[in-house]
């Protein structure tokens, strides 16, 4: 008896101590599927462009964009998926039925972005192919173009699980391609810094809209990775630990990319990156062999950032309806050859998506959440700039996008062709509610202005019938 009972104590322990490690796991894994959402593409390509064009200035801006804007966004979102365990349509559902339209737009940007993203995937990709010695074509890219939408597919019909994993693969992946270049560069940066550069307000545009793509805000991923996280874990504490890890990253790639190479115009990042990154890489590595073997892994390394990032902004969609994934991969596989070959059509996309209607829709979320915050937010710091200061900030980063200069540089064909695309995307699922919730409600909105017109045409019948019988009264 003794015996058995220390091998019965013994095998409870084991399965305890298992029990344990399976939800340590469970509970490292979920923070990583949104860490790896908010260490993508961005950070690794779009912020280099924008530092090389801006200097340590955007550095500063970017630093306070997230501060005081997206760290308290990020807090909400979190805290909203965690509190009614849904997707972002299912959240503004129960805070606000009437504004269902709002997350059906962020899903529809999300998705927009990700499938243009389609286009960065396949350049990294012929950048690596490139630095192996092959020649770039079009039927080499409309085969990466199926490689790339197939792993797409494949990581996304896994879930958030499978996510989670690909969250962890995506930041070694940024590290291998972009740490060696930053430490390798780190001993020559120069910083040259004037408070007088932080006064124009493309910096703080595109600081505070690069901190937006980056952290996946106002895009429906964040509250849909909350919905799946342990109930253990604080919605606060792992926006914290989140925007750590990308302003860790965004420093890195400052580091690795303002040594090389300083650009300028009015392109977009992901346009200035693609022309640094080829030069950088042969600048550290070199033109030899052994120096196109590593360009290449480090494009690779890219490669696997892209199509995390990819995945993430598509998820939300794909939370809210599964069936649309295969038409989502298919149009991607489609799409994507002609925008590798367009860089002006991704510029356009890039600059209506993310730096147009991600603020907008962002100012209407936390427009939302101001009044309803109480409901699944508590009052603190983060509650005061959710309700006061985001809405001002992300409303004036949009305005200002629009009536800047900057849109003549684009093109008026791309953009034309962005916008159009954009709607299209959005009338999936923003246009039925929206004309159902109108005509639904019109005999209602008619009957309350007649019931008004009524009321105040007796209003006027009897002051008329007063100031008559006071005339008479007074004859």
């Amino acid at each position: 008896m003794p015996y058995d009972g220390i091998v019965y104590l013994t095998m409870a322990a084991k399965r305890c101590k298992g029990s344990l490690r399976q939800s340590g796991a469970k509970r490292g894994g979920d923070i990583f599927s949104a860490i790896g959402a908010a260490t993508g593409l961005g950070n690794a390509m779009r912020f280099p462009g924008l530092c090389a064009r801006y200097g340590v200035a955007f550095v500063a801006a970017y630093a306070l964009c997230l501060a005081l804007v997206c760290l308290p966004l990020l807090v909400a979102e979190m805290s909203v998926g965690a509190k009614f365990r849904s997707p972002l349509s299912g959240c503004i559902g129960r805070l606000s039925p009437r504004a269902g339209f709002l997350a059906w737009a962020a899903v529809a940007n999300s998705a927009f972005i990700g499938l243009y993203y389609g286009g960065v995937m396949l350049g990294t990709g012929n950048a690596a192919l490139a630095a192996a010695g092959a020649e770039g074509s079009f039927p080499q890219s409309v085969a990466l173009s199926a490689v790339v939408w197939a792993a797409v597919f494949a990581l996304l019909s896994g879930g958030s699980a499978r996510l989670s994993r690909s969250g962890r693969l995506s930041l070694c992946s940024f590290h291998i391609a972009i740490l060696p270049i930053a430490v390798v560069g780190f001993g020559n940066i120069k910083v040259a810094f004037s408070p007088l550069s932080l006064l124009s307000g493309a910096v703080w545009t595109d600081a505070l809209c690069q901190a937006m793509l980056s952290l996946s805000l106002a895009a429906g991923v964040m509250p849909a990775f909350a919905a799946e996280m342990s109930a253990e874990v604080s919605p606060a504490r792992c926006a914290a630990k989140i925007v750590g890890a990308n302003f860790t990253v965004c420093l890195i790639a400052y580091a690795a990319v303002m040594p090389y190479g300083v650009i300028g115009g009015n392109g977009d990042g992901l346009s200035a990156s693609g022309e640094l990154f080829p030069r950088i890489f042969a600048a550290v590595y070199g033109e030899g062999a052994s120096g196109k073997a590593f360009s290449f892994i480090a494009f690779a390394a890219l490669l696997v950032v892209a199509v995390q990032s990819a995945c993430s902004l598509i998820f939300p969609l794909v939370r809210e309806h599964g069936g649309a994934l295969p038409a989502v991969c298919a149009v991607g596989f489609i799409i994507s050859p002609f925008l590798a070959a367009d860089g002006d059509m991704v510029a356009a996309c890039d600059f209506v998506a993310c730096t147009v209607a991600a603020p907008l829709i962002a100012a209407g979320e936390c427009l939302l959440f101001a009044r309803t915050g109480r409901q699944f937010m508590a009052d603190g710091a983060a509650s005061f700039l959710v309700r006061y200061i985001c809405p001002a900030a992300c409303a004036l980063a949009a305005v200002f996008s629009l009536c800047c200069a900057r849109i003549s540089g684009l093109g008026v064909a791309s953009l034309a062709v962005a916008v159009v695309a954009e709607a299209a995307l959005m009338s999936l699922k923003l246009f039925p509610p929206l004309t159902k919730r109108l005509f639904g409600g019109k005999m209602v909105v008619w009957k309350r202005l007649k019931a008004c017109a009524t009321h105040f045409r007796a209003g006027v019948l009897r002051h008329t019938r007063s100031q008559t019988a006071g005339r008479r009264s007074n004859s």
